[in-house]
């Protein structure tokens, strides 16, 4: 069975999934009939640091096994949240080549940044192009699902405008928010 490492926010490791089984990355894993090796950490992000600690996505390469199969990053939204939009293009070029170089047979896919239910800021677009753009200059897969930008209809988004898939505290996705953006990546990748 095919081994994909992920590196990824909360929304990736799952924080308000009622059980493991329902996380976003699990259902994506087992759709594609993947061996899910879950790196993520809640509040990381490609520039993020908490209490002075390094929690970016770069820190998981040591612990990333040497050739997986394929190596999903996904995330976006805490770096926008700390304000760091503006640096994370080029952040996130280096990690997605430093990947490639740690383990050059494995496939790199990047998803775009997910935001919740709520309409995003207008300048969140900048936080989704910056991901896009570092992907290509990489020469990684980008994977946009659909998250919205300025212009652009909500048609596919996997929680734009729908409530029912957040959880009570306002910014986790619930189970059902966890099956669409499952559903949206699966779609994308398939």
């Amino acid at each position: 069975m095919p081994v994909v490492a992920l590196l990824g926010d909360s929304y990736s490791k799952g924080i308000a999934a009622s059980t493991n089984g329902k996380c976003s990355t699990t259902l994506v894993s087992a759709a594609m009939g993947w061996s899910e090796l879950n790196l993520a950490e809640g509040g990381s992000g490609y520039t993020t640091s908490y209490l002075g600690q390094k929690t970016d996505y770069g820190i998981k390469l040591d612990v990333m096994p040497r050739q997986p199969d394929t190596a999903v990053v996904s995330g976006g939204r805490n770096d926008y949240e700390a304000g760091t939009p503006s640096v994370t293009g080029a952040v996130a070029s280096s990690l997605f080549e430093a990947t490639k170089a740690a383990a050059p047979s494995t496939q790199v896919i990047v998803t775009s940044p997910i935001w919740n239910s709520t309409e995003p800021p207008a300048d969140f677009a900048t936080q989704i192009d910056a991901a896009n753009h570092s992907a290509a200059h990489a020469d990684t897969r980008y994977l946009d699902i659909g998250e919205p930008l300025a212009g652009r209809s909500n048609i596919g988004e996997p929680l734009a405008g729908r409530s029912n898939t957040i959880d009570s505290d306002g910014l986790y996705p619930n189970d059902a928010g966890r099956r669409a953006i499952a559903e949206a990546v699966v779609s994308v990748l398939e």
